[in-house]
């Protein structure tokens, strides 16, 4: 089992380091003359807007919520960005990317984190982990964004967070949920670096006997709804369809 964890650490790493080389190294020709080539957003990329549940759920504070929706309403490019946004804002910030599985980030969430949010690397090196340390995105402040599969327990258990994603959380039981609420614990000189220590999930929508559903119901998750009109991919700001959301 440790020698196909590693191999799946391994291939994430090279993938993920892939990724963010070729942003780095996009042709210059691509690129507005008053931008740099590692400034430049990748072709076809949506400015971020905030609207709607989006809007919301990045300036959720409360310690545990759940943003839920149908595919492609922008819901986990939100939630990246605010994690982003965190360690840019808050040097030596320590914020993580979960999913069941780690060998199942690089292809998912993690796509939409290296092309949609960082935008051609902004000055952040990918680390691809080892025995002793998780994959790790690293910025120049000193924030980082650790990579984790829960089913990596020994590595999961050692960290200390200040905001937690869990992506896709359907996929995960509620004691891996309740797993990562105790490593929301992170602090400097014996202070928080932000005030709102929390754990944001994402999901579409799930059956009212999910786990999920009982603790939003229960009042421990706040739950916020998404919708496609909340993505400015498929409608414009007049709420008329673009024509992505048209196709």
């Amino acid at each position: 089992d440790r020698v196909r964890d590693a191999g799946a650490g391994l291939a994430l790493g090279w993938l993920l380091a892939l990724l963010l080389l070729r942003r780095l190294l996009a042709p210059a020709g691509r690129v507005p003359a008053e931008v740099t080539a590692a400034e430049a957003p990748p072709e076809n990329a949506v400015d971020f807007v905030l609207r709607g549940g989006n809007q919301a759920a990045y300036d959720a504070r409360e310690r545990e919520i759940l943003v839920e929706g149908p595919r492609g309403t922008g819901k986990t490019r939100t939630i990246l960005e605010k994690l982003h946004h965190l360690c840019i804002d808050h040097p030596g910030l320590h914020a993580g990317i979960f999913r069941k599985y780690q060998r199942t980030l690089a292809g998912t969430c993690l796509t939409t984190f290296n092309e949609q949010v960082i935008s051609g690397g902004q000055g952040i090196s990918f680390y691809g982990g080892s025995d002793s340390e998780p994959a790790a995105y690293r910025y120049r402040n000193g924030s980082r964004i650790v990579c984790l599969g829960l089913d990596d327990s020994e590595k999961t258990k050692s960290a200390e967070l200040d905001i937690a994603f869990i992506n896709e959380a359907t996929e995960v039981t509620e004691a891996d949920y309740e797993g990562l609420l105790p490593l929301l614990r992170h602090q400097v000189d014996g202070k928080r670096l932000i005030e709102a220590q929390r754990i944001y999930a994402d999901c579409n929508p799930a059956d009212s006997g999910h786990w999920l559903n009982q603790r939003a119901e229960r009042g421990q998750t706040r739950r916020i709804r998404t919708q496609l009109r909340d993505n400015p991919a498929y409608y414009d700001d007049g709420g008329s369809l673009t024509e992505a959301g048209a196709a």
